[in-house]
């Protein structure tokens, strides 16, 4: 019975084990770009068949279903594409780049008209540019689209054949939905964009073709996101598929993707769901940054060279100051406050004009406590407390000339001030202080300060209220 007695004493009375911090996973920010389908032949530029309107529908399906499965995962935030529309127009100087982008489409369309073909694709190349600048591939991407219509057009009135391809091809991954009339661009021009419009479907990697990386990159900087959806749909009848793929911003490429055929839909939830499970599994981001739990109380020690001035120096014309050396000891029992000690050597110079007729040394001792706030990286406290000096050496200081010349002893010196050693004066310091930590294994500390001899009447009237500046490093313990 003693025994069981003893051992819940024991138990009782041993302290709790401090809880471990909370850690915050962080919240990934996510935009969902649009779902695109890629047609397999080159007649749907002249007439759209029904199996393209259908796959088109398909991928519409798949972009909101995407949208629906993030949006219920946790620490996942979700921009739908308009909101990654709305957030793209109140960035950076959205309205003014695209104005001056239309702006150069316009002259670029005029020269072109003239017959002036190098200087439309001036104007057609700067308003491209312009147009990306704004992003106007994800906000309108007809408009873009048209801008690369009319260059590959004018670059093959300059007989750029190989570029005008390019153009081509650009403009059909912007707008894979857009139509001609047949015949009203003549043979040689609507073979080239049949052309185009097969490469692109027999890419390997549509997804690379409609977003870059860089540019994925650029977006993902511009509207502070870490991860983007993506979604292509190639193929068609039984053959057609779509792939879905997660680009992570924070490492500058792919994360997963994956393909699924398209010929039972009846599982689109199911694939979605678990392609979205393992993504998710492996993208979530842990605190990089794990704080031990701070104890009941810290120490600091601290050395560092402090520089004073006397602001109150009645029998000398200049202000007299020196350096010193410092140490001193902090312990901070609770968050908030800390009770410091400090001891100093200080010697305080000649003035230039000789009126401090020696040098003389003091040892300072301070106590107090201060307020302070912070963490661990910075902190700012604000203390008082009692300071002891101790004068070593006598001081005098004159300005009578007779006394520097036949000495202080001298019955022509008349007005001279003289402090006695040993001497012990009192008063009262105040500071304010900064430290930081770079590493948790040592800090700099900023002090300054002022002390008032309020209490020691002889050195009150001539000489007080040094003013002082200290500058450290310390180390905790």
């Amino acid at each position: 019975m003693k025994t069981a007695a003893l051992a819940l004493a024991l138990f009782t009375s041993t302290p709790a084990l401090a809880a471990p911090p909370e850690l915050t996973w962080k919240v990934l920010q996510l935009g969902v770009l649009p779902v695109v389908h890629v047609s397999v032949t080159g007649e749907d530029l002249f007439s759209e068949r029904p199996e393209t309107a259908r796959l088109r529908a398909t991928a519409a399906r798949w972009h909101k279903g995407l949208e629906q499965v993030l949006e219920g995962r946790d620490q996942v935030k979700v921009s739908v594409l308009a909101e990654l529309k709305a957030r793209l127009k109140r960035s950076g100087d959205f309205v003014r780049t695209a104005e001056l982008a239309d702006e150069r489409y316009a002259m670029g369309l005029e020269r072109w008209r003239s017959l002036n073909a190098a200087e439309a694709l001036t104007q057609l190349d700067r308003a491209r540019q312009l147009h990306l600048e704004a992003y106007t591939d994800l906000l309108d991407p007809r408009t873009l689209a048209d801008v690369d219509l009319h260059r590959a057009l004018t670059l093959i009135d300059l007989d750029q054949k190989g570029q005008a391809h390019l153009a081509f091809a650009q403009m059909l991954i912007r707008d894979p939905a857009r139509r001609f009339e047949r015949g009203y661009y003549g043979a040689p021009i609507e073979t080239a964009m049949v052309t185009a419009r097969r490469e692109i479907s027999e890419a390997p990697d549509p997804i690379a073709l409609l977003w870059p990386t860089e540019r994925l990159l650029s977006l993902g900087r511009r509207l502070s996101l870490d991860v983007f959806a993506v979604g292509v749909i190639t193929g068609e009848g039984a053959s057609a598929a779509i792939t879905i793929a997660f680009f992570d911003v924070r490492v500058g490429g792919f994360a997963l993707r994956e393909r699924f055929p398209l010929s039972d839909e009846a599982y689109l939830g199911d694939d979605l769901d678990r392609l979205v499970s393992a993504w998710h599994t492996c993208a979530l981001e842990a605190p990089r940054t794990f704080v031990r739990p701070r104890g009941a109380s810290r120490w600091f020690v601290e050395f560092g060279y402090t520089h004073f001035a006397w602001m109150q120096h009645r029998r000398t014309r200049d202000i007299l100051h020196g350096p010193a050396f410092q140490l001193g000891v902090t312990y901070e029992p609770t968050p908030g406050l800390e009770v410091w000690a400090k001891t100093s050597q200080r010697v305080t110079l000649t003035d230039g004009k000789g009126d401090l007729l020696d040098v003389f040394t003091t040892s300072h001792i301070g106590l107090g406590v201060g307020l302070t706030v912070g963490d661990d990286v910075w902190r700012f406290s604000v203390r008082s407390g009692l300071e002891v000096a101790l004068s070593l050496a006598g001081i005098a200081m004159t300005t009578d000339v007779d006394c520097k010349f036949f000495g202080p002893g001298s019955d022509r010196c008349r007005s001279i001030f003289r402090a006695e050693s040993p001497a012990v004066w009192l008063g009262l310091d105040f500071s304010m202080s900064v430290r930081v930590a770079p590493t948790r294994s040592w800090h700099i500390g900023l002090t300054a300060g002022a002390t008032s001899y309020a209490l020691s009447e002889l050195i009150v009237g001539e000489l007080n209220f040094p003013l002082y500046g200290t500058f450290g490093f310390g180390l905790p313990f």
